[in-house]
């Protein structure tokens, strides 16, 4: 079998999940605590990223809090224009739940 063409390659889907399918080749930034909110999320997209990892977000407060989710997610409260990939940190399960069930509603692709 020949190899795809570099326009072909371009075409093709990856699913990393039951629910996040990406196209090829896929182009991922990493977090950085204090430096993947909103706007540089926005940024890298515009600059071909096609999956984004959140900072480091605190379960609880991002359970609780519409303050800290708005802070996160930005003034509408909702995962901006791609797949997002939510990171949380806690020591409580339930915490991490409730804060991942937020997430989700959200529109967030994974926690």
């Amino acid at each position: 079998a020949m190899a795809p063409t570099e326009e072909e390659a371009h075409k093709r889907m990856v699913r990393l999940s039951s629910s996040l399918e990406l196209p090829y080749p896929i182009c991922a930034v990493a977090p950085m605590v204090g430096q993947c909110d909103l706007p540089f999320r926005e940024l890298t997209r515009r600059h071909a990223a096609t999956l984004v990892y959140s900072e480091m977000l605190k379960a609880e407060d991002f359970a609780e809090s519409d303050r800290y989710r708005r802070d996160a997610f930005g003034a509408l409260g909702v995962v901006d224009s791609g797949p997002l990939l939510v990171q949380f940190c806690t020591r409580s399960p339930a915490a991490f739940a409730a804060a991942c069930r937020e997430a989700e509603r959200l529109g967030a692709r994974a926690a």
